[in-house]
């Protein structure tokens, strides 16, 4: 998605008038030193007050912004003078309160973050397949005998964003009822991309440094630790060479189990093989999102009783730590006014950012 908060950021105000230094023919050599100390004056005074033009609304008072009031950057009197100006003219949103430091939706992504940015989203671990969480979700839908939750893309483009799909999978004992997050230009037509421990970091990572774009990644490991880009370890023994625990985690959460464990599961799950091979899907047919699976991704969309059935395809994994694409809000079609948008986690893996 575009970085609306890019528009909002201070340039140094351009000055057309060149600091050139020619001697007055007339004058003596005395003339050109105060025509170069009234020239600097005098761009000394369009610098600054320039800058009262540009300077950051002060804390509490209304401003416009660019990232859902999450801060209101440095932009003219005329955007931050009133709502019309601001959201007609400017493109922004108006914050009638002020900037409240919490970027919500629009926390940018790890994976398009580079050191510098200070808050940043990712994956959260939990959506990870047979984590305590989704069986937990499963349990409260009364689906957990025959279903089993998880989350991923489904399709290269948007248009499937917020959905949920039933998938029967070759050679599985339970169904997988699954929610599309997220899309890629690396998933085919017919391919669902399943969210499991050590699923491959694909195109992106967010998961270990280097990171794509540089920021901090999830685990204090390497990439070897992680097998192959795509797909992770080919075979459940390699599950072992894993990290645990993201870094930043100050505690556990109860009954979650650690990545190694969460990469073992997707063996026992029959959601991949050994061998690094992918198991078929032998049908996917869309049903409604399980209130429960709803309160752990916090999207949901309004044309949810709608149903569509697609033929055999493929199960792929993935697990590259990066905030998914439904995460924005904007991003997915028929999104319901209460449930717009993925929650996304912290570096923890666990914690929700505040929307």
């Amino acid at each position: 998605p575009t970085n609306l908060s890019l528009l909002g950021r201070r340039q140094r105000p351009h000055n057309p008038t060149e600091l050139t230094a020619q001697q007055h023919p007339s004058g003596p050599p005395a003339m050109l030193t105060l025509t170069l100390e009234a020239s600097f004056c005098r761009n000394a005074a369009v610098i600054f007050a320039a800058s009262l033009l540009l300077q950051p609304a002060a804390a509490g008072d209304p401003c416009c912004s660019y990232n859902n009031c999450g801060e209101c950057p440095a932009t003219s009197e005329y955007c931050d003078a009133n709502q019309s100006q601001c959201e007609g003219d400017c493109g922004g949103t108006w914050c009638p309160s002020g900037a409240t430091g919490n970027l919500g939706y629009d926390t940018p992504s790890a994976c398009s973050s580079d050191a510098d940015v200070k808050e940043v989203a990712y994956a959260c671990m939990d959506w990870n397949v047979g984590s305590h969480a989704m069986t937990k979700a499963a349990e409260t839908e009364g689906v957990n005998g025959t279903h089993f939750f998880g989350v991923g893309s489904y399709g290269s483009d948007a248009s499937n964003m917020g959905k949920c799909y039933e998938i029967k999978i070759a050679g599985a004992s339970r169904k997988g009822l699954f929610q599309v997050v997220n899309q890629g230009g690396d998933v085919a037509t017919g391919q669902f991309d399943l969210q499991m421990g050590d699923g491959g970091f694909g195109a992106f990572n967010g998961c270990v440094a280097p990171t794509s774009a540089g920021a901090a990644g999830m685990y204090n490991s390497s990439k070897s630790d992680f097998g192959q880009n795509n797909g992770g370890w080919p075979n459940k023994a390699d599950c072992s060479k894993l990290p645990k625990w993201p870094q930043t985690l100050q505690a556990i959460p109860e009954n979650e189990p650690d990545l190694q464990r969460s990469c073992e599961i997707g063996f026992e799950f029959d959601v991949r093989l050994e061998g690094g091979e992918n198991p078929d899907i032998i049908t996917a047919t869309r049903v409604p999102c399980p209130d429960s699976l709803v309160q752990l991704t916090g999207l949901k969309r309004t044309d949810d009783d709608q149903s569509e059935s697609h033929g055999s395809g493929t199960l792929t994994r993935m697990m590259d730590c990066c905030k998914p694409s439904a995460g924005w809000k904007g991003n997915v079609p028929d999104a319901d006014p209460q449930f717009p948008a993925v929650i996304p986690c912290t570096a923890d893996g666990y914690t929700r950012v505040q929307v």
